[in-house]
């Protein structure tokens, strides 16, 4: 297990950075959707879990760790059905393995399966100090080589690595994984707080608290010894509790994502558009650990004042040595692809600003602004011709680093209707960080985008430190 609650949140994010739901969609009677999944390979050696969202059963998970020859087989399978847009949606992740007598990785396959169908997948394997992974997006195939010493560990096999060790209080542990998801390999940290009584099966049995840090994420675990890992708390609501094969595969529990993570406005805002400055009061969260100051934000203490955007009238050229990062392709993010040079080639302007201006413009108008679950690659958003925020953000970065203009895409919320929903839009450098947002035709974004974090899916799991925890207070606004 280890990392599983940030693999939720990972394919949770899919979902809740969708604020156009509100503008766009009306509420229908969720779509009879079946969740059953051919489970008859399983073994009765399975560890099961649930994955409860405040405290109702929204999936369930398993693994499989079984000797083979000296070594290890793996399997590790979570499963989740939201209700998002009145339909219920149906999630998988599957990750397959061979590792060796001490659990590090040999060989390994992995796949997410969103109802869009499966859209992310990869194999690997670790071999001359080095891992070795193709992965496979809708777009194409990349090919990823990662120096590493010695083979990384898969993340959620971090508590059976502590259980292999002697478990006393005050230990850290320290190992290197390799995400999947991410495509990188990062250090974590495991600490165990306190010994523990915890009632499992009716008996009281001998447990630890501890801590794991794991890039920008900290989830908290109950593991035993003898059993593994008991429960995992992400604190924002998200909650894997060990149980029987039985209770795991019982019936699920209608949740929709979407307004359980909205976060209500003290007060409306009328005409966002047309506000110049706005301050909020923000509190629930530790400030330091989110990208809240700088650019258009402000930030002291726990107020928050932002600017709209001043669009310089016109660049010829920008300092690009300091911002090649934000220049670069990436395996979702395929900058210099064909396809975006002829959409820029055709949309470009006379200068660097008019250029932005037209490829958000070229993205709001192009792309369908309709829900699609699925990791979003920017290839694949260019042929669906569809997608909600992340795909709109994926796109525009894609298209103005082709066009040789930094960008980044950054995450936050935005005000609709009383509340403030998560959402992804865009940063483009023009002699400064200035946000637009192409889900809104919006050159610069109006004030009430809030933006808490900057980066991509691999920096964005940093809202499940905000996720029912964050309060938002609008305290004043001009026009």
């Amino acid at each position: 297990m280890g990392k599983k609650i940030k693999n939720i949140v990972e394919i949770i994010l899919i979902l809740t950075w969708i604020p156009v739901a509100v503008m766009y969609f009306s509420p229908s009677e969720p779509s009879l959707i079946s969740d059953s999944i051919d489970i008859s390979s399983l073994t009765s050696g399975t560890r099961w879990w649930l994955v409860l969202y405040r405290n109702k059963k929204i999936g369930y998970s398993y693994l499989k760790l079984i000797p083979e020859d000296g070594d290890y087989s793996v399997e590790d399978f979570l499963f989740m059905k939201l209700t998002t847009f009145g339909k219920q949606q149906l999630l998988y992740s599957r990750l397959k393995g061979k590792l060796s007598k001490d659990l590090r990785i040999m060989t390994f396959s992995f796949s997410i399966t969103t109802p869009t169908g499966i859209n992310f997948s990869g194999e690997g394997k670790y071999e001359h100090g080095k891992l070795l992974i193709d992965l496979k997006t809708p777009s194409g195939k990349e090919t990823i080589s990662l120096p590493s010493p010695e083979a990384p560990f898969l993340p959620d096999l971090a508590y059976d690595l502590v259980n292999r060790k002697k478990v006393r209080v005050g230990e850290k542990f320290t190992f290197p994984f390799y995400d999947p998801l991410l495509g990188k390999e990062v250090n974590g940290t495991i600490e165990v707080v306190e010994e523990i009584p915890y009632r499992y099966m009716g008996k009281i049995i001998r447990a630890y608290r501890v801590k794991f840090v794991y890039g920008n994420t900290l989830v908290t675990a109950i593991i035993s010894p003898e059993i593994g890992v008991l429960e995992e708390d992400s604190g924002g609501g998200f909650v894997l509790k060990r149980v029987t094969k039985e209770e795991a595969l019982a019936p699920l529990e209608n949740v929709n994502i979407i307004w359980s993570v909205a976060i209500p406005s003290n007060k409306p805002i009328s005409e966002p558009e047309k506000l110049t400055e706005i301050s909020y009061k923000i509190s629930g969260i530790n400030l330091q650990e989110f990208d809240l100051d700088g650019g258009v934000q402000d930030l002291e203490d726990n107020i928050l004042i932002i600017h709209r955007a001043s669009i310089p009238r016109k660049i010829q050229h920008l300092p690009l040595k300091k911002l090649q990062n934000y220049l670069a392709r990436t395996p979702f993010i395929q900058t210099g692809a064909q396809e975006f040079q002829t959409v820029v080639k055709k949309v470009a302007g006379g200068d660097v600003v008019e250029t932005a201006r037209n490829l958000n413009h070229w993205v709001f108008k192009y792309l369908k602004q309709e829900p699609v679950v699925s990791v979003p690659s920017a290839l694949q958003v260019l042929k669906m011709k569809k997608g909600d925020c992340n795909e709109h953000a994926v796109l525009l970065t894609a298209l103005l680093r082709t066009a040789g203009i930094p960008a980044r895409e950054v995450a936050g919320v935005v005000y609709q209707n009383g509340y403030f929903f998560y959402h992804a839009w865009v940063e483009v450098f023009l002699g400064k960080w200035i946000p637009v947002d192409p889900t809104f035709d919006q050159f610069p974004a109006d004030v009430t985008h809030i933006r808490f974090i900057i980066g991509g899916i691999e920096n964005q799991v940093k809202v499940l430190d905000m996720i029912n925890r964050v309060k938002i207070e609008v305290l004043d606004y001009r026009r």
